[in-house]
């Protein structure tokens, strides 16, 4: 089995490219790089041309290109995640739990149903439509019952939005007694105030389309899987879903198979707020990182490679 390892940058950094190529040349044969706006003359890095909030665009531009790849899975990862040093073309279907034909990894699959938490990607879910002003999308994607049917195979639930995803919290008085603070704190509680009064029509939180979210900065697609995924990447880009909605609900969609991070013998890490501390202890050290990763960790997110000195990593 091998794999293309495909890293993608949510904007352009192109000093993270010569790094990110020693890092993982030793581990992964075949490597491309998806980046924003490039006009430079390297094949194996791609161009693409779309929103960040809509990355999962940049794979349908790139599709040409990537289905052309002679390889079995394609891994996507940002520019700043760092896999587990022990992954490469030898051992990357352990460590995703890609045992059957077709199999194809995302690290979560969070559904609409279940949200326990106010998520402002709920409020794009709803909003969206296959028959955006301008875009004839409406026959792209499987038909809303076959949708369902594939959902169902693969036991994910699909629905009305909580009303704990879509609740808006009401705001915090000002401080200050100032007529323009006070001013603002009532239009903005009266506007939460509608809007949570509204969520108890029957169709407050009907989903359009079935749909599925997830973190999405690093992903693993199966060569059958591919041609698909990748054209209802770009119909779903197309017509504004945000990119961690499109790119589970794509994977469900198409993969035969699906393995989540709970299914693996490691679970990643996203270092987001006093998380990030744990990386204090590698002193901006990248090739320290690597010597001592955590082995309990599939992949460590974010790691900003412009802040890091990167030495001779391999």
């Amino acid at each position: 089995m091998t794999a293309c390892l495909v890293i993608f940058q949510n904007h352009q950094y192109l000093a993270n490219v010569e790094p990110l190529d020693r890092l993982y040349g030793g581990r992964f044969n075949t490597r491309r790089h998806v980046v924003p706006f490039y006009r430079g003359d390297r094949t194996d890095v791609l161009p693409a041309y779309e929103n960040s909030f809509r990355f999962q665009g940049y794979f349908a531009q790139a599709a040409r290109e990537l289905l052309a790849i002679d390889c079995d899975h394609y891994i996507f990862i940002a520019d700043d995640l760092i896999l587990n040093p022990k992954i490469s073309d030898e051992t990357y279907r352990d460590f995703f739990r890609l045992e059957r034909d077709g199999a194809c990894f995302v690290p979560e699959l969070i559904p609409f149903p279940s949200l326990d938490f106010r998520w402002d990607r709920a409020d794009n879910a709803l909003r969206w439509r296959l028959d955006e002003p301008g875009v004839e999308a409406a026959h792209q994607l499987p038909p809303v019952e076959e949708a369902r049917k594939r959902f169902d195979a693969l036991g994910v639930p699909h629905g009305s939005v909580s009303a704990a995803g879509v609740r808006r919290p009401l705001p915090r008085p000002p401080s200050t007694r100032r007529p323009f603070g006070l001013r603002r704190f009532a239009r903005e509680a009266a506007e939460a105030g509608l809007a949570n009064a509204r969520l108890r029509a029957p169709d407050a939180r009907s989903l359009p389309y079935p749909l599925v979210a997830g973190y999405s900065d690093v992903f693993v697609l199966s060569r059958e899987a591919a041609p698909d995924f990748l054209h209802y990447c770009g119909v779903m880009s197309a017509t504004d879903l945000h990119a961690e909605v499109a790119i589970p609900t794509a994977m469900v969609l198409t993969a035969p198979h699906l393995s989540v991070e709970a299914d693996c013998p490691v679970r990643g890490r996203a270092l987001w707020d006093d998380d990030v501390k744990m990386l204090d202890r590698y002193d901006r050290d990248l090739d320290q990182l690597l010597r001592d990763f955590p082995p309990e960790h599939l992949y460590l997110h974010p790691v900003k490679l412009s802040q890091w000195r990167s030495g001779d990593v391999r």
